[in-house]
């Protein structure tokens, strides 16, 4: 049973590591002011026919999208206190090496309420 259990736990490990692309919260710590990163508004990322490229984005206000937002890149999205609404519509991680970092550094404005499950994925 033990012998099963760590066959199944390494395939789970090694599937993980194939997908391609991941997404992981971060601290509101990891940055106080957003002086150096890109505004990101629904006008702007239409603009940028919904993809991220390597950067730092903050909403500057709730967001909502009109279409799938791909991730190319290392990307880090402060919500900023505001709403990312995907209207239906999903954030896909694109390649191997792309990484989307979601955090929060308006602490007094989070009216999204999410949360990370026991599986890590945000609800």
């Amino acid at each position: 049973m033990k012998k099963r259990l760590f066959s199944i736990f390494c395939a789970l490990v090694l599937c993980l590591a194939l997908l391609p692309g991941m997404a992981m919260p971060a601290s509101a710590a990891d940055h106080v002011d957003h002086s150096s990163w890109t505004e990101l508004t629904a006008d702007k990322l239409s603009k940028l026919n919904h993809n991220l490229s390597t950067g730092s984005y903050y909403l500057a206000d709730n967001v909502k999208a009109s279409d799938v937002i791909t991730i190319s890149g290392n990307v880090t999205l402060c919500l900023n206190g505001n709403v990312l609404d995907l209207g239906g519509n999903y954030i896909y991680v694109y390649g191997s090496s792309a990484t989307l970092t979601l955090c929060d550094c308006n602490s007094t404005n989070q009216t999204h309420k999410f949360t990370v499950g026991e599986d890590g994925l945000w609800t």
